[in-house]
């Protein structure tokens, strides 16, 4: 039988004995610890609308946020970041997938050798050559257990994580830029509602002086006006300085310096997002939030390298060779007579190593369990902040209408009063005061206005919107290790 037909039949035939001999465990993901439905029955009975959840920010009908937010996933920072990490978790499944198939190294080199003439067995006459080779050498791990493709399949799981991670940035950036967004907006508001406030508290003063100068009014009722005008005045910087901070952070968001976003960022009503989210349910949390993906691909790299530290106690057998031309001579170097060779199989066994190979079983079986809590922490940590996120919009939109509410009425009051003034049955200073009051309202009706349109941002983003989810969850894709 010829040499190389038998020798290619036996490395057939290790790569079917291979392939059937893979230690190690087989990934499966956990059970959800999530509930059937959310403790808000009248929101969880919906189906979430995949469409609006990919593109939330669109539903608050701002164009200004939309723009903001478009520009921030395109250049910001932590988009361009997660980008160049995913790129380089792509390679590395390059690198670890290359050890499946076999090597081969080329190389030259000239050795000045002189040889001993005071050694065992020295030969008759000590002389001094210049050795010259040039050849190659090539080697093939066969995968008897498993112990490549696990490293492939841990590389594989490590780059699904980081395009997770990269969908995360993307969910975490457009609620970020809506959250500076919004507190913007309401900043300029409160700011607007303070400066009305102020002049109001000047017109106080104005009339507490002349009242006084009519002796009809004290000093004492004078410096109280004055220190409600300083106090009103003294309101007015900080939500200035709001106003500016907002429009920073919103820069630095998009990657863009201040002054190329003004126009978007000129002063404008507080956008109030969609009436009802629908929250779907909390068994789309494993599919539609790229944390929990991430965390549950972070598991499944663990347990391929479980698998890897379980090959490790087996033996390992690689296929090697050499071919080379070796003379003292160059003019030699290539003939028939300067050829050397060899090929043939290395088994490896770990007979003993003073138990490192079980300490590395065991240390990747810890990681392995504390990467399986990690998954379960962050799946509840994300059903808790949808069930907060539902609490939220129920109470902040109630507390913002109940806000709109005190505000009407204080309007009302102020046209009452100034009703009444012009029927000269009260002073100005009633007016006055009912107008201070609305000043008031309106600046509470902005927060309130905020805060409402903050917890849908925060909804959306507990639910995971910000980026197209796949139709199925990573537990319908092949489990790492089967």
């Amino acid at each position: 039988m010829n040499a190389r037909p038998a020798a290619s039949a036996a490395a057939l035939a290790l790569a079917v004995v291979a392939a059937g001999c893979r230690v190690g465990p087989a990934h499966a993901t956990p059970p959800s610890p999530l509930p059937a439905a959310y403790a808000a029955a009248a929101t969880d009975a919906l189906a979430a609308d995949e469409a609006l959840l990919a593109n939330w920010w669109t539903a608050f009908d701002d164009p200004a946020l939309t723009r903001l937010v478009a520009r921030a996933l395109q250049d910001g920072c932590d988009v361009r970041e997660a980008a160049a990490r995913v790129a380089a978790a792509r390679a590395g499944v390059g690198v670890a997938g290359a050890a499946r198939w076999p090597t081969l190294g080329a190389g030259a080199d000239a050795t000045r050798l002189r040889l001993s003439g005071n050694a065992l067995f020295a030969p008759p006459v000590v002389r001094t050559a210049t050795q010259y080779e040039v050849g190659f050498d090539s080697s093939w791990e066969l995968d008897l257990f498993g112990r490549v493709q696990h490293g492939v399949d841990a590389a594989a799981a490590e780059l699904a994580v980081s395009e997770a991670l990269a969908h995360d940035a993307r969910v975490r950036l457009a609620a970020e830029v809506a959250r500076t967004y919004l507190a913007l907006r309401v900043a300029q508001a409160r700011h607007a509602a303070a400066e009305q406030a102020h002049g109001l508290a000047i017109e106080q003063v104005a009339l507490a002086q002349a009242r006084a100068a009519a002796g009809v009014a004290t000093a004492a009722d004078v410096d109280a006006a004055v220190a409600a005008r300083e106090a009103a005045a003294a309101v007015t910087p900080d939500f200035a300085l709001a106003v500016a901070a907002a429009t920073q952070q919103l820069a630095v968001l998009v990657a863009a310096p201040a002054a190329a976003i003004q126009d978007d960022l000129a002063a404008a009503a507080i956008p109030a997002g969609p009436a009802v989210v629908a929250a779907g349910l909390p068994a789309d949390l494993l599919r539609r939030r790229p944390d929990v993906r991430a965390a549950e691909r972070a598991l499944a790299a663990q347990v391929a390298r479980l698998g890897v530290a379980t090959a490790d106690l087996y033996p390992r057998l690689s296929l090697n060779g050499v071919f080379a031309f070796t003379s003292t001579s160059t003019d030699t170097l290539f003939d028939a007579g300067s050829r050397t060779f060899g090929f043939g199989p290395a088994l490896q066994l770990p007979l003993f190593r003073g138990g490192a190979l079980r300490a590395q079983l065991a240390a990747a079986t810890a990681e392995a369990d504390a990467a399986n809590v990690r998954y379960e922490r962050t799946v509840r940590a994300a059903g808790a902040e949808v069930e907060t996120g539902l609490a939220a919009l129920r109470l902040q939109t109630r507390r913002r209408d109940l806000a709109a509410a005190a505000l009407a009425a204080e309007q009302q009051r102020a046209s009452a009063s100034r009703a009444l003034h012009e029927q000269g049955l009260v002073d100005w200073s009633a007016v006055l005061a009912a107008e201070a009051d609305a000043a008031a309202r309106r600046g509470e009706l902005a927060q309130a206005q905020g805060d409402s349109a903050l917890a849908r941002v925060t909804l959306f983003k507990a639910l995971g919107g910000g980026w197209p989810a796949p139709a199925t969850a990573p537990a319908d894709a092949p489990a790492v290790g089967q």
